[in-house]
């Protein structure tokens, strides 16, 4: 019986992982399949399993959370932050009931997968739209992620993640047939980055790409790959205008940087982040709560957008600071942002020597500078999945599953 059980638990946890790149089609399954898992934890964990739980990696992230919560109780946030709050509390219940997870390799290839369905779904989308319409501006971001599964940011993270998993599971396998399905994997996928114009994810995956270069390979070659790169990059942002579109607002008349200012919302959100900073009452120390944050961040908007319409764009958006350490220092200080900092730092440090390992960290570190990932469902379990397996250094063979 307890043999069974541990099965059912092991292959719930490969379901739980699956549901991430296909969150908005399953909606409440993934917290259900929580639910089952919690039921069910009782029965397989084993008392040397939360021996885990003292890694440093989860005490900072634990400490982390426990401020924001303390915080949040004393200074009569806990309501209004409790939106936030909520996701933060999955990365406790993905630590918790991942503990008696021993074979890696399955819940990689469950969430690799997954994101290739996802990407066979948008793409039928596409291809759709295309054929109605006869083409379609990809460097435009509200028409791109009405058609995809996934916002286009969060895709690029996805195909960012599948292509680093596939690369460990890669080096981790013997069997050819294996391998070549995975080489497809990564391909499809930088693919579809490609196409949807991710650009985050595209700038993530060069760094990926060239420090794996020059970890992996000798200077000759490293360099010989890096130009072949190169060549091909240039290739790609040549034949297809949405990249250099997106990427460089080649097609708006004014310069470079004025397109900035006018068309990337960021560059309003950060100078609205940054004023709320020097102001006179900004709480450096111990933040403004998330709620306040976003309420003193529409006030900016009124304030400093001119035109009417964008405007109120802005407004009925009420966009959040879109980076996670200008979330973190606004809504709960410095020292929040410090132990968060420490955290990514530690990990840093721990997974140096694996190069599969380092990036999974940096994925994390570079898209959190453009997106608040712990604000969102999806973002915390992405960060909960690389926070857990980071550094799982060998798989377990199914076997072994069966055996434990």
């Amino acid at each position: 019986m307890k043999l069974h059980i541990k099965q059912i638990y092991h292959y719930l946890f490969c379901l739980l992982v699956f549901t991430f790149p296909i969150i908005d089609l399953v909606k409440a399954i993934p917290n259900i399949t929580l639910g089952v898992l919690a039921v069910l934890l009782p029965f397989v964990v084993k008392s040397n399993d939360f021996i885990k739980l003292k890694d440093t990696k989860y005490l900072l992230a634990f400490l982390l959370i426990i401020f924001i919560l303390l915080k949040a109780i004393l200074y009569n946030d806990f309501l209004e932050d409790f939106y936030v709050i909520k996701k933060l509390l999955i990365i406790v219940a993905m630590a918790i009931l991942s503990l008696p997870i021993k074979n890696y390799k399955q819940i990689f290839i469950s969430f690799i997968i997954a994101v290739f369905i996802s990407i066979l779904i948008s793409s039928f989308s596409i291809i759709n739209l295309i054929v109605e319409q006869g083409s379609f501006d990809f460097s435009r971001g509200d028409g791109i992620n009405s058609i995809l599964i996934n916002e286009r940011l969060y895709f690029g993270l996805l195909c960012c993640l599948s292509i680093v998993f596939s690369l460990k599971l890669f080096n981790e396998t013997t069997n050819i047939k294996y391998k070549r399905a995975l080489i497809i994997s990564i391909i499809i996928c930088v693919l579809f980055t490609l196409t949807i114009v991710a650009r985050m994810a595209i700038l993530t995956l060069m760094i990926v790409f060239l420090i794996r270069a020059f970890s992996r390979l000798n200077i000759k070659k490293a360099i010989v790959s890096i130009l072949a790169s190169f060549v091909i990059i240039v290739i790609f942002f040549s034949v297809n205008k949405n990249l250099s579109q997106r990427f460089f607002y080649s097609d708006q008349k004014n310069e470079f940087i004025e397109n900035i200012k006018i068309w990337e919302p960021r560059y309003v959100i950060w100078n609205c982040c940054l004023n709320i900073l020097n102001a006179p009452n900004s709480n450096i120390l111990l933040g403004h709560g998330f709620k306040h944050t976003t309420q003193k961040l529409i006030k900016c908007y009124s304030e400093v957008v001119t035109k009417e319409k964008r405007k109120n764009w802005f407004i009925t958006k009420g966009f959040n600071t879109h980076n996670q350490y200008l979330d973190l220092l606004l809504s709960y200080g410095i020292i929040a942002l410090l132990i968060f900092n420490i955290l990514l730092v530690y990990l840093i440090i721990v997974s140096r020597k694996n190069i599969e390992s380092l990036s999974m960290v940096l994925i994390l570190l570079f898209f959190c500078t453009i997106e608040n990932l712990l604000h969102r469902q999806l973002g915390v379990f992405l960060f909960s999945i690389v926070l857990i397996f980071y550094n799982s250094e060998y798989f377990q063979t199914e076997k072994s599953i069966k055996h434990q």
